[in-house]
């Protein structure tokens, strides 16, 4: 069932079991407070966040560090271990470049999110009108 159905059915037919529509009726403030944070697409804005934070953070690592340890075995010596360590030198003009990348794509990210949210809060809140007047139609 979609989304806004969910929310029509809830605003206009739960007031009607039980207790007066008056009594039980959510004010458009605390509908949104309510309902804001559990809306899917600003769920999903959410998540788009958290991911490219955790990705801009990756950046401060090295990339890809390797560590081997091993026995050289040689007909007629004696076994010797050894131990390496490799990784990339990294270069300072492309990592500034991701860096600078990264951090463009997160604060995309986060104006993507506060679109999202005023998106769904306005959406929300059309529904809750549409709900209401709905209520009104029923009773009369």
């Amino acid at each position: 069932m979609n989304y806004r159905w969910h929310i029509l059915l809830a605003v206009i037919f739960l007031p009607l079991f039980g207790q007066s529509a008056e009594s039980r009726r959510l004010t458009l403030e605390e509908w949104l407070v309510e309902a804001t944070p559990h809306h899917p697409a600003l769920l999903r804005a959410e998540a788009d966040v958290e991911a490219r934070r955790l990705r801009s953070e990756e950046r401060v690592v090295w990339e890809d560090p390797e560590l081997r340890i091993g026995n050289d075995e040689r007909p007629g010596t004696r076994d010797q271990t050894f131990v390496s360590l490799r990784f990339p030198i990294p270069n300072l003009f492309e990592e500034d470049a991701r860096s600078d990348e990264s951090a463009a794509r997160l604060d995309l990210a986060r104006a993507e999110h506060r679109a999202a949210r005023r998106i769904v809060r306005e959406d929300l809140g059309r529904l809750y009108l549409e709900a209401v007047s709905g209520q009104a139609l029923l009773r009369h």
